[in-house]
């Protein structure tokens, strides 16, 4: 009698997976963030940065990922609000100018809030991954901005925004992830069911 066969992997493999993914695996070419630019579509899913924010106010596992924590809470509020003021119509793109200028103030201040963490942060090649996006983002913010500012100046289109933003914010919830992961003393659980990076995918496809 031939022998059973095990069942069939349901969903694709990387999500299957238990191991921690690296930066360099699954950062910026995740399909998951990746569905948004390789389809032009506002965002990864039917999830909004506001249900992202709602997602890692639930997620934090520690005292040492709070502060990280409510920091991408606070960027990603900022830009749901962005995202939504995008929606209206407005006669050129002077209108986003303010806030573009608001947002960047906010980036600068998760920069220094990272640079401030300890040691136990910057050794995670994520942590590089996380700055390098978030550079990026601030980067595309300041030039947004700058045009922006220009009589009759047309905003950028959404579809960019909302990628640069869920870029970065995606990286720091793969931050996240790995530092959760590592944390294995302090009273916090490894069998804790699914990493703060596994469950977040689980969230995404679920919004689709």
């Amino acid at each position: 009698m031939a022998s059973e066969q095990p069942p069939p992997l349901l969903g694709p493999k990387i999500f299957q997976s238990t191991r921690p993914l690296s930066a360099l695996e699954s950062w910026p070419s995740s399909s998951a963030f990746g569905m948004a630019r390789d389809t032009g579509s506002p965002s990864p899913s039917s999830r909004n940065f506001g249900d992202f924010s709602e997602f890692l106010r639930a997620s934090v596992a520690d005292e040492e990922s709070l502060q990280m924590g409510e920091s991408l809470q606070d960027l990603s509020t900022q830009i749901e609000s962005m995202t939504e003021e995008w929606r209206l119509p407005h006669p050129d793109g002077t209108w986003l100018a303010a806030g573009l200028l608001a947002l960047l103030d906010a980036l600068r201040e998760h920069h220094r809030m990272l640079l401030d963490l300890n040691r136990d942060w910057d050794r995670f090649i994520e942590f590089k991954a996380h700055l390098v996006s978030l550079n990026q983002f601030r980067t595309n913010v300041t030039q947004w901005a700058d045009t922006a500012q220009l009589p009759g100046a047309q905003p950028p289109l959404q579809s960019a925004f909302d990628v640069s933003a869920w870029r970065m914010l995606g990286a720091g919830a793969l931050l996240l992830d790995v530092y959760e992961q590592s944390c294995k003393v302090e009273g916090i659980s490894a069998e804790a069911p699914g990493s703060a990076w596994s469950r977040l995918i689980a969230w995404i496809r679920n919004g689709d």
